[in-house]
């Protein structure tokens, strides 16, 4: 999970990532626009789609200024709002549209909330909905101080001068039908280097069923012409990733490049969810401001409540294996002594010393 803390690592396994990243450049917030048709039947669409319900997955960064361009088709009234709290009813508290239904309109409001939340109409709100993640503002940190984050790596991207572009050699590892890499227009490029645009892979996440696309070109434009890791937690896919699995509509991965001179080591093995209690402790916009919080997933909770348990009881099953260890090894070594020496056996019993041959007979003269 993304954290306020320090920074990184992770390793095709995991590793463990620096902090240092010193005034890199981070992500900031941008003007995002949307055309949104509205139909009391059919739900919703973009222009040139089709209607659906869910409509189309909305997808900004928190701090965003978003501008919905809103239309109807069906001559009736609509208003578009987004149901933090998913009741599918417009609250005070949530970003609520004008009425609709003639005319288009603008309107436009400001992403400072994250997560993944229906929108809804509020006339029609179980016919016309959808889904809307704020992923949340995240920039890399200054401080070297910080405590490190252990997130994986994903991608090892190798800056292309001459291109302006990125190089993924290892992408040539995979299956061809598990990648793609664009270029800034958005043409598929046959192998990949200098890649301007974006890159496409499949198969991701332990169950295997996620397609994630990273933006190599909006990290070029943020600064980051190196050499270095693309970097992801644990839970952000699954978390940005719940509408739609693949292809995901969201950027679940960390925002920025990092070199390898901030890798500080390999994370070799886990205590699992232990994360969550430093979330307890501090907690995030986005998690966790109680046991059991829903931002975080519940076998997560789980496990951590499990291994709290073991970690408890560790010293006293430990001393208890021992002494009984101890008894049993006693035990079987006093058996041993007492036990008599059986007939043959050596132990105890002396040789009788050999009975000389007897003398040859003497033979005389005759």
């Amino acid at each position: 999970m993304r954290s306020s803390s320090r920074w990184i690592v992770a390793a095709g396994v995991v590793l463990a990532v620096a902090a240092s990243l010193g005034a890199m450049p981070g992500a900031s917030a941008a003007d995002r626009t949307f055309t949104l048709y509205g139909d009391q039947n059919q739900g919703w669409r973009l222009p040139g789609g089709s209607f659906a319900n869910p409509g189309p997955a909305l997808v900004v960064d928190e701090g965003d200024n978003v501008t919905l361009v809103l239309n109807a088709t069906d001559g009736v009234n609509h208003n578009w709002f987004i149901d933090y709290d998913n009741d599918t009813g417009d609250d005070a508290a949530e970003p609520n549209s004008p009425v609709f239904r003639d005319e288009q309109i603008p309107w436009n409001f400001t992403a400072d909330r994250n997560g993944t939340f229906a929108y809804r109409d509020k006339f029609h709100p179980d016919t016309m909905m959808g889904w809307i993640t704020v992923l949340e503002a995240t920039s890399p940190p200054t401080n070297p101080g910080d405590t490190p984050w252990i997130h994986r790596v994903i991608l090892y991207l190798e800056w292309n001068i001459t291109s302006n572009g990125y190089d993924v050699p290892s992408l040539l590892g995979l299956p061809r039908a598990d990648w793609a890499a664009r270029d800034a227009g958005g043409s598929d490029l046959e192998f990949p280097y200098a890649i301007t645009g974006s890159v496409y892979l499949k198969h991701l996440g332990f169950r295997g069923d996620l397609g994630i696309t990273f933006n190599l070109g909006e990290l070029i434009t943020q600064g980051y012409r190196q050499d270095g890791y693309i970097t992801m937690g644990d839970y952000n896919s699954d978390r940005d990733c719940s509408a739609v699995r693949d292809p995901c509509p969201a950027r679940p991965y960390d925002r920025w490049v990092v070199p390898h001179a901030n890798v500080i080591g390999k994370a070799r093995g886990e205590l699992p969810s232990f994360g969550l209690i430093k979330l307890l402790v501090a907690p995030t916009p986005s998690c966790c401001r109680s046991w059991g919080d829903p931002s975080a997933p519940k076998n997560s909770w789980d496990a951590l409540a499990v291994s709290i348990v073991l970690l408890i009881a560790a010293p006293f099953l430990i001393d208890y294996g021992w002494t009984f260890g101890t008894k049993r090894w006693k035990s079987w070594r006093a058996r041993r002594e007492e036990e008599p020496a059986e007939v043959g056996d050596d132990v105890g019993i002396e040789d009788e010393p050999e009975e000389p041959p007897p003398p040859d007979e003497y033979e005389g003269p005759i």
